[in-house]
């Protein structure tokens, strides 16, 4: 029996390491919304509708839509079933870089790439998600394991029909698994037509010219992909984001990423002084910047689509650069290559604690959290709304805990539609009213609708780009209430109160819905009304925060209308400003109705900046206004992750 060399133990901790950290709790997480989506084309039946109703809609090829339809025809569509192909693919991608890197430059280089790989939380996380990326990135390594068949002959040599059919099989698969992954191995493909010899030059751009053969029936769902302009809700990366990538790239860990550099300089210490040189580091650093860059400037001047999971494709190519240099028959990396994986590890789930869901809108949790406030309080007692994608999305979990109780609306987008809210709040005969919402549109003036009817906020939950609330109207829960509200100003028109102008005219009338019977009349000459303005720090201590506005509005004509506005200054400069139209609000002519318009503060630029919200009379109409109230609300500090401009207000002190 062959003795196993320590060379040998050392790579079978490495893949052991990185089969743990990619199974560990891998379907015990939240399924996110792309994988629900996903899940929502299986449900279509056929594998046709998958494609020709479902992949043509989407903005990826079809190769991971197929797969997951067979596999999930075969496995069952529960987590652990859905994700685990692409956990292995994410463990052999680790492999194929291991197998790839010793080709390029030595056994040591190999184990310190490959054990830095093992414990990327980068690649773990994208190993644990059925979606193209863990796909992706074994594709485009398989087809450089293919490659490398090409690339590394002796004068004169054939490639071997192994590597034919690897090259060609990894390219294939990538062209039908990610645009991204597309471009990847295509500027493998072309920078192989650079160095490959020239006796199998022809043979291989037959072998790119077969792959792009096969790609042909895919292409006019591709034209009909590109047509559609691009992903719509993604926004262009701003200044900062290749030094935040470059972070996120290391376990999101500046001390981390200085202890893979230090590590590659301990590696290289004993270097002679000329080393021969191996100008396929300077290859891997073009391959990881080039796909870089192509995102980067064709999302700021063409269409956004920059994230970091198009990325990963090329990611493995930054560690090839980083440990290059290290020599051949260098004993400290036995000593090295473990210190990554337990500083890794330590990393990944000692200090950033990890767990997937931290990055992903939660379906599985807001599911359970429903549940429970059925069975505490009984399903027939509560009025439940919800913001999700697909209603679907969530009837995944809740039917895993066998709750099919209604929602009266799926999807509210707010604006026309808050109106539609208005109604069902004010119609509900329940005393509790649930709402949340997950990876979905989030009006913030839902939940002060709710609140108009159902006071007390019981119960409050905050994820990543996902919340629950539960609202009573009894006034036994009123010793549970969640105080939420940090500052509330109201204009009644009865004095001079702090932050507001003065209104031009003012009437009175035993009419009114208030305690005070003063309202602020606007007609023909009057186009702006009593303002709020104040500066920011002097109202929130916190960017996370949401501004709320209400007001009571009575017009005679249904053509009236008005706007709410909210516009922040930094300076003389206006650099934002939002209004909504409130003419849906006003189901009452010749009465008063409530209107809402609440917003999420934008970034802002200093903390001095100063918020302006009034009523604008754009057409100057005979309208009357009575009780405008600002509320500043304690808002989710993780909602889309930690603000950039969280610093400029979270030391101030709110003004009494």
């Amino acid at each position: 029996m062959k003795k196993i060399t320590l060379k040998s133990w050392l790579l079978i901790i490495i893949m052991t390491v990185a089969a743990a950290v990619r199974f560990y709790g891998y379907s015990s997480w939240s399924l996110t919304n792309d994988e629900l989506s996903a899940l929502l084309g299986f449900s279509y039946g056929s594998l046709y509708n998958n494609i020709f109703s479902y992949v043509v809609s989407d903005f990826h090829p079809a190769g991971v839509q197929i797969l997951i339809w067979f596999w999930c025809k075969v496995f069952g569509t529960s987590v652990a079933a859905l994700r685990f192909p692409f956990v292995l693919m994410g463990i052999l991608s680790v492999y194929l870089v291991y197998l790839t890197s010793r080709k390029w430059f030595n056994y040591h280089t190999a184990v310190l790439v490959t054990s830095t790989l093992a414990v990327s939380q980068f690649a773990i996380l994208y190993s644990q998600i059925a979606r193209p990326y863990s796909a992706g990135l074994f594709f485009v390594l398989l087809t450089l394991h293919g490659w490398n068949g090409f690339i590394f002959l002796q004068k004169n040599q054939k490639p071997k029909f192994y590597s034919l059919i690897v090259f060609i099989t990894g390219m294939i698969l990538s062209m039908y698994n990610h645009y991204f992954s597309f471009l990847m191995v295509a500027i493998i493909g072309i920078s192989g037509l650079f160095m490959v010899s020239n006796i199998n030059r022809k043979m291989y751009a037959y072998c790119g010219i077969i792959a792009l053969l096969l790609f042909l029936p895919h292409l006019k769902i591709t034209i009909n992909q590109f047509s559609a302009g691009g992903l719509g809700w993604l926004a262009a990366p701003e200044g900062d984001y290749f030094k935040v990538y470059t972070k996120y790239m290391f376990n999101q860990s500046k001390w981390y990423l200085l202890f893979i550099f230090l590590i590659a300089l301990i590696a290289a210490a004993k270097l002679p002084y000329k080393l021969p040189e191996n100008k396929l580091k300077w290859l891997a650093l073009f391959w990881f910047l080039l796909p870089l860059m192509i995102a980067y400037f064709y999302s700021i001047y063409i269409s956004p689509l920059l994230q970091h999971s198009i990325l990963i494709f090329s990611y493995p190519f930054i560690l090839f650069f980083i440990f290059s240099l290290t020599p051949n028959n260098q004993k400290a990396v036995f000593i090295l290559a473990p210190l990554i994986l337990l500083l890794g590890i330590y990393q990944i789930y000692g200090i950033n604690k990890f767990n997937g869901s931290n990055e992903f809108a939660r379906f599985k949790e807001i599911a359970q959290h429903i549940d429970d406030a059925d069975k505490k309080y009984g399903a027939f007692n509560i009025t439940r709304a919800i913001n999700v994608t697909d209603s679907s999305y969530i009837g995944y979990y809740l039917s895993k805990l066998n709750n099919k109780n209604h929602f009266v609306f799926y999807h509210n987008s707010g604006r026309e539609q808050l109106a539609g809210v208005v109604k069902l709040v004010s119609s509900a005969q329940t005393p509790y009213f649930l709402y949340c919402f997950t990876n979905s549109d989030c009006p913030p003036e839902i939940n002060s609708i709710i609140q108009s009817k159902y006071p007390y906020l019981i119960q409050k939950v905050h994820y990543f780009n996902s919340e629950f609330y539960l609202y009573s109207k009894k006034n036994s829960d009123s010793l549970q209430h969640i105080k939420t509200y940090e500052k509330i100003y109201r204009q009644t028109y009865d004095g001079s109160f702090k932050y507001f102008s003065n209104p031009i005219l003012v009437e009175r009338d035993s009419t009114t819905l208030n305690t005070h019977n003063a309202f602020e009349v606007m007609n023909d000459k009057i186009e702006y009304s009593s303002t709020f303005s104040a500066p920011l720090k002097e109202i929130t201590q916190s960017t996370s925060n949401i501004i709320h506005a209400s007001v009571q509005l009575k017009t005679s004509a249904v053509e009236d209308d008005a706007l709410l506005v909210f516009s922040i200054d930094h300076g003389e400069e206006n650099y934002f400003w939002a209004g909504l139209n409130l003419k849906p609000f006003v189901k009452n002519i010749g009465s008063w109705n409530t209107c809402y318009f609440s917003i999420r503060l934008p970034r802002i630029k200093a903390k001095n900046d100063k918020i302006a919200i009034y009523i604008y009379n754009q057409f100057k109409k005979n309208i009357q206004i009575d009780d405008l109230t600002i509320t500043v609300e304690k808002g989710n500090q993780n909602l889309y992750g930690p603000r950039k401009d969280e610093y400029i207000l979270s030391s101030m002190k709110l003004s009494q």
